[in-house]
């Protein structure tokens, strides 16, 4: 994991010598001219400013001056993936993970919607250069639920056979092994969908896309996870055996 680093600022930027406040006639009040604490709350007139007159005061000795530590490289997450990667800012897991590691982690999105393994690799290098100064501490990739579309006959379309989506995902993680021995990789498998909602009373005949197909590639791509020991979330099952009405909570 990258290291924390940090860096003192000029002295000009120190934090002051906080002095005592000397009262004053006429609801003004006087503070040390180096004093920047003015968010303090001073008596004054309705609709009018309290008057600060800068005065050289005698500083207290209790208080010494300090520089201030301001962090420069923080640790770094990459989302990497498609539309579940794209769209988790909208109020979804991404935004949540920037709000927990706030101030602490810069989280970088780079989610493609309509994407699947094959355009990934397109970018890999890209996305992920190996000459960069600062590594990902953590990648989240999910690559596969365009993958698991059903074939188009004029071969156009998302799909990826699962032969080659098994190599792409095994390229894929092995180039992001390979940026430091601190990336860790966490990956998300293809999850389940509600073919009810997406096609409702009239499932066509050749449905684009089914749940089964679905579970086809998450296996495949935990299947390589095992292989490479990428750690890995398994979605599919997760989702639905965590409540019998998944459906209706997950899919809305």
């Amino acid at each position: 994991m990258s290291i924390l680093t940090s860096t003192l600022l000029p002295s000009s930027l120190l934090i002051p010598r906080r002095t005592k406040p000397i009262n004053s006639p006429n609801n003004k009040v006087v503070f040390h001219k180096n004093d920047h604490y003015l968010n303090r709350i001073v008596p004054q007139k309705k609709k009018a400013s309290f008057c600060i007159q800068a005065q050289a005061q005698q500083v207290e000795p209790s208080i010494p001056s300090s520089p201030i530590i301001y962090p420069t490289v923080r640790p770094k997450f990459v989302l990497f993936g498609s539309s579940i990667i794209q769209y988790s800012y909208y109020e979804g897991w991404g935004a949540t993970l920037a709000h927990l590691y706030a101030r602490q982690v810069d989280i970088v999105l780079r989610g493609y919607g309509g994407w699947n393994s094959r355009t990934a690799l397109r970018v890999l290098d890209k996305v992920f250069p190996k000459n960069a100064p600062q590594q990902p501490s953590l990648v989240i990739v999910y690559f596969g639920g365009n993958d698991a579309t059903h074939p188009q006959q004029d071969g156009n379309g998302p799909h990826v056979p699962l032969e080659e989506y098994n190599e792409n995902m095994r390229t894929i993680f092995i180039h992001l092994q390979s940026l430091s021995e601190n990336t860790r990789i966490l990956f998300l498998s293809t999850p389940p969908i509600n073919e009810e909602q997406l096609y409702g009373d009239s499932i066509p005949l050749d449905p684009p896309k089914t749940n089964e197909s679905h579970r086809i590639y998450s296996e495949e791509g935990l299947k390589v996870c095992r292989e490479l020991n990428i750690k890995a979330i398994d979605l599919w099952s997760a989702i639905q055996e965590e409540r019998e009405d998944w459906k209706d909570v997950s899919f809305m």
